[in-house]
């Protein structure tokens, strides 16, 4: 297995959760970290927890959307493994080891426990972006682009399609490439269901909080965005002995 990440001028402090977590869980797979501005004590950081440090240049596009781009080059030219994981660094927690994940052609954690158009951001979003799809995945549940994990083909191609998809939002501006805009997670709801035809099965290897109910009786392998719940590592101690 690979696990691929990114960081734009992050401290340890913003990554400490995510690399000692990982650590502590028993991976012993590949880990590759994409930096665009980064500071040499952080990379020093990576290093001795044996990550290998790739810097990229955005060329003046939007971090989070070029990622994707630069996700597909790197796995596809430098790593011969059968899974791969993507996931953001700041605001995971790996719970348990991710090499016992489920073996999947592709999971993408949804976010929140119901359909896109009850999802008033995503909704919203989505109708700023690429109207045309809104129709298409609106009865569908809307899908976190900040951790998924699949056979390396999937994952290659799926990150290869939502950068390339970006560029059809209607809010890109060519003029302004590094626009920040979520046109990334828009797009990637898009392809997962139009070209890989997803279908969603959640299960306890993924949750993305910020959105979707928790019971903390029930474990999951990662925890994203644990730092949008009050008291997350309290409230998680009170069921397992289990802590970073």
């Amino acid at each position: 297995m690979l696990i691929i990440s990114s960081i734009d001028n992050y401290k340890i402090s913003h990554i400490e959760t995510f690399v000692t977590s990982l650590n502590k869980s028993g991976y012993r797979g590949e880990k590759c970290m994409v930096v665009y501005r980064c500071e040499d004590y952080v990379k020093t950081f990576l290093k001795n927890f044996g990550w290998n440090v790739i810097e990229k240049d955005p060329q003046g596009e939007y971090i989070v959307t070029k990622r994707f781009q630069h996700f597909a080059e790197i796995i596809d030219n430098g790593y011969k493994v059968n899974r791969v994981l993507v996931t953001d660094c700041r605001d995971v927690y790996f719970h348990q080891n991710p090499e016992h994940l489920n073996l999947v052609d592709l999971y993408i954690g949804q976010d929140g426990n119901y359909p896109h158009r009850n999802n008033e951001w995503a909704t919203k979003e989505m109708l700023n972006m690429f109207p045309d799809y809104y129709d298409s995945i609106k009865d569908k549940f809307h899908l976190c682009a900040g951790v998924f994990y699949g056979y390396t083909d999937n994952i290659i191609s799926l990150c290869k399609k939502t950068y390339d998809l970006t560029f059809e939002s209607r809010l890109y501006d060519k003029n302004n490439k590094g626009k920040h805009t979520c046109a990334d997670q828009m797009a990637l709801n898009i392809v997962a269901y139009k070209d890989f035809k997803y279908k969603n099965e959640f299960n306890n290897s993924v949750i993305n909080l910020a959105e979707t109910f928790w019971n903390p009786d029930t474990f999951f392998v990662i925890y994203h965005q644990y730092d949008r719940v009050h008291n997350f590592f309290e409230r998680l101690k009170t069921k397992t002995k289990k802590l970073i």
